[in-house]
C-alpha cells in the first residue's frame, strides 16, 4: 500500500503509522525474514489507485460500498470522510484491502461489525464473518457481501471490520487489525 511515512492505518480516532506490506516485504528481501515468527495482519479502508502515482509513491484512494448488482452506492462527505447511504435489510459489497506484513501465510476470520462510533472493537454489534486466507508479499483489496440488519435504528453507524478473531495469532502489533467505513442507515 506504500512505503512513505503516510501509510496510516485509522480505527476511531486513532491514527497510526505502521509499515505496511510494501515496505514489510522489502525488508525481508533485502535483510531476510525475522529468524522468529513475526506475524502482523492488517485491515486498511484504503486502496491502491490504479491511475498513477505521485512523486515515485503509488496513489490511494479510500474503500468504497456497492450494492450487491456492483453499482457505488450514494454517499456525502461528513466531517471530512465519505458516508454511504444504506437501508435496512440490504446487502451491500463492503470494500477493504487486507495486508499480511509477517513471515508466512495466514488464514483469518474477518468480523463485520456496525457500531455506532469509528472504533470498532469486539463489543460492537456482530454482523457476519467471512474466512480468508492472507500471503505475504500482496496488499489484496477484497469485497464482501454483508447485510444490514433490518432490526437496527435508523442513524449514523460505521460499517466496522476486524481481523484475526479472538487475537487467535500472536502478533507484533494488534492496532491495525480493526477499521471502518462510514454509513447512514435508513
Amino acid at each position: 500500500m506504500g512505503v512513505d511515512r503516510k501509510h496510516i492505518h485509522a480505527n476511531g480516532a486513532t491514527a497510526t503509522a505502521y509499515v505496511g506490506e510494501d515496505a514489510a516485504y522489502g525488508v525481508a528481501v533485502i535483510y531476510g525474514l525475522y529468524p522468529d515468527p513475526y506475524e502482523d495482519l492488517a485491515v486498511t479502508h484504503w486502496k491502491y489507485a490504479d491511475y498513477g502515482n505521485s512523486g515515485g509513491y503509488s496513489v490511494h484512494d479510500r474503500t468504497r460500498l456497492f450494492d450487491s448488482a456492483g453499482n457505488l452506492l450514494a454517499s456525502y462527505t461528513d466531517n471530512g470522510e465519505p458516508r454511504y447511504v444504506v437501508q435496512r435489510g440490504q446487502q451491500v459489497q463492503a470494500e477493504f484491502t487486507y495486508e499480511n506484513n509477517g513471515t508466512s501465510a495466514q488464514s483469518t476470520i474477518i468480523d463485520f461489525h456496525l457500531s455506532s462510533n469509528q472504533y470498532i472493537s469486539n463489543a460492537d454489534p456482530w454482523i457476519g464473518a467471512y474466512y480468508l486466507t492472507l500471503n505475504r508479499g500482496n496488499a489484496n483489496t477484497y469485497s464482501h457481501a454483508i447485510s444490514i440488519p433490518t432490526t437496527v435504528a435508523p442513524g449514523k453507524y460505521a460499517l466496522g471490520i476486524r481481523v484475526d478473531r479472538d487475537f487467535a495469532l500472536s502478533e507484533m502489533r494488534e492496532d491495525n487489525n480493526a477499521t471502518y467505513i462510514d454509513v447512514e442507515v435508513q
